[in-house]
């Protein structure tokens, strides 16, 4: 497993799965990260979030 992933939080497809896996999900405030490269599915509520091993690695990829 890797030890941080990206993904879209639109439909819970950060949360949930991270929840699933024994993982941690973290969707961030609306606007927070940029959405560059991210196909978009529904503006007002597209939101990247991050799938990581831990508490500890998502605080190294995010101040």
């Amino acid at each position: 497993m890797v030890p941080l992933a990206i993904g879209t939080q639109t439909t819970a497809s950060t949360i949930r799965p991270a929840s699933f896996n024994g993982c941690m999900g973290y969707r961030p405030t609306w606007g927070d990260l940029p959405l560059a490269g991210m196909m978009e599915v529904a503006e007002s509520l597209d939101t990247l979030g991050l799938i990581a091993r831990s508490l500890d690695r998502r605080h190294r990829a995010l101040p």
